[in-house]
């Protein structure tokens, strides 16, 4: 069952901060299994990856434990992935620099998002609601 966090402000900040540090440490194992290279290049200087943080977060205040599943499923699977295109094309525009490109995979939407991994993010928010963010 998925449930809402509580409307204060320290849970925002906690839930924001846990999961862009968490994200930054997935995209580094990522690197690392698949590049050999474990602390690949960010934007900002140090562990965190605010784009990991909004998603959570914004879910957290949308799904209730009375939202539909298929909707809930969609909206983990929407969510994220506009968070991650329009994040995509905000810092290219700012740095003019891609800070990560999935041109080579399929479905694929200007190399910001692609369809795979649009679809690994319904499993990962599903996990996060159901195990971490809690009412």
């Amino acid at each position: 069952m998925v449930e809402t966090v509580s409307y204060t402000i320290a849970p925002i900040i906690y839930y924001f901060t846990l999961y862009s540090l968490f994200g930054w440490v997935l995209e580094n194992v990522h690197s690392f299994f698949t590049r050999g290279i474990f602390l690949k290049p960010n934007f900002l200087r140090g562990p965190f990856k605010p784009m990991y943080g909004f998603a959570p977060v914004l879910l957290a205040y949308i799904i209730s434990p009375q939202t539909n599943w298929a909707l809930a499923l969609f909206l983990c699977f929407l969510i994220p992935t506009v968070i991650e295109y329009v994040s995509g094309l905000f810092l290219e525009r700012l740095s003019q620099k891609k800070w990560w490109d999935y041109s080579e995979i399929r479905l694929n939407i200007q190399g910001h998002i692609c369809l795979t991994y649009s679809l690994c993010w319904i499993f990962f928010h599903l996990y996060v609601f159901t195990f971490y963010i809690q009412k």
